[in-house]
């Protein structure tokens, strides 16, 4: 008995290295009425820079991209020695003059569910929403943490980019989780 729970407490450290995420990655667990679920194949992040030359206001409200079942905005705070990741889920705002920078251990555009391995050097596009500018399409180098490796886009008042990814391994089967009957 005592081992049992020794090794359950060991494994449960293991898998948390350090790093939480509020438990809002969609799962079997976290499916919403109407969802599908699936199961969970792997995170990743993508990391830019987005600049507002312009005058008005503008507003990151989300993305998509085929690397990925789901792309949520996220933050990331460390406490304690502790990094929380929480969605941003009213957006990121990008004021006129100002600028918004994704980088890691702070905001970011996490990949959930990867429908395929991000390997080093492969590049692969991201579709950004925003109020204003509209759907943006940016490319996305996977790197081994070197941002500038890629292109800016400019469209309308904002510079966005480089985009960058770490690589990031798909883990397990991309398929609805309901099918495995």
């Amino acid at each position: 008995m005592f081992l049992t729970l020794l090794v359950f407490i060991a494994s449960g450290l293991a898998a948390g290295a350090g790093v939480t995420h509020d438990d809002h990655h969609p799962g079997p667990a976290a499916a919403t009425p109407g969802s599908t679920p699936f199961a969970n194949t792997g995170t990743g992040a993508i990391y830019l820079g987005i600049a507002n030359r312009g005058n008005t206001p503008d507003r990151l409200t989300g993305a998509t991209t085929d690397a990925a079942q789901a792309v949520e905005l996220h933050g990331a705070d460390v406490t304690g020695g502790v990094m929380r990741m929480s969605p941003i889920p009213d957006g990121i705002d990008i004021p006129p003059g100002a600028s918004a920078t994704l980088e890691p251990q702070g905001m970011h555009l996490m990949l959930v569910n990867l429908t395929r391995d991000l390997r080093l050097g492969e590049t692969f596009e991201v579709i950004l929403e925003f109020e204003q500018a509209g759907d943006v399409t940016v490319g996305v180098t996977v790197s081994a943490g070197q941002p500038g490796e890629g292109t800016s886009v400019d469209v309308a008042d904002l510079t966005i980019g480089p985009a960058w990814s770490l690589p990031a391994p798909r883990l397990g089967d991309a398929t609805p989780a309901a099918a495995h009957h």
